[in-house]
């Protein structure tokens, strides 16, 4: 924390000076200010159930100690502001795919008591959110259409906006149902 005095004036074994030294109270409530925000980080990580690597961890307590919080962003706030960059470029018509993929991930968060995080989109999601549209009566191609969406969002917050650097959707597959129609060769439409 960049603070430093002799042990002779810590409090009983603690790192905690005791008041005689000339700038105790300054010191302690550093101390106190850097003990709170690494507790709230702390706390904000076992939320998101990640373990940080420790230049991570510290960046956070910088943030937390500047006034600066860097909250973690949830894959479907990222959408959300995704789709507003979107609606700058592109036509209604191609964002609506996209606000439907994200009224589909809200709406599993709800049923499924979750908070989609960018390492929460992995197979074991794929697989879960594939289940969730059958159970919602979907068709396999709506389920394409909508995957299709949540990679292309999940690949832009990667490569775009330099949001992560995990490779979790790679083995996402975008189902290719066979089609239903019947094609009539010449000699049938002339006997039509």
């Amino acid at each position: 924390v960049g603070a430093s005095i002799e042990t002779t004036y810590w409090n009983n074994g603690w790192c905690r000076e005791i008041m005689e030294y000339p700038h105790g109270k300054s010191v302690n409530s550093l101390l106190k200010k850097y003990q709170r925000a690494c507790n709230s980080v702390c706390d904000d990580f076992e939320l998101a159930m990640e373990i940080p690597l420790e230049p991570e961890f510290w960046e956070q307590v910088d943030l937390v100690m500047t006034g600066c919080v860097k909250k973690k962003l949830s894959f479907t706030e990222f959408m959300r502001s995704y789709i507003e960059d979107l609606k700058k470029i592109m036509k209604p018509d191609s964002v609506k795919p996209f606000t439907s993929a994200l009224g589909l991930l809200d709406k599993y968060e709800e049923k499924r008591g979750v908070t989609l995080f960018f390492k929460n989109i992995d197979l074991e999601f794929y697989n879960d959110f594939k289940a969730f549209m059958s159970e919602g009566n979907y068709a396999e191609s709506y389920f394409g259409t909508i995957i299709k969406k949540i990679k292309r969002t999940y690949n832009d917050a990667k490569d775009v906006y330099k949001l992560h650097n995990l490779a979790n959707i790679q083995k996402f597959k975008v189902p290719t149902p066979s089609a239903d129609t019947i094609a009539l060769d010449e000699d049938e439409i002339l006997k039509i």
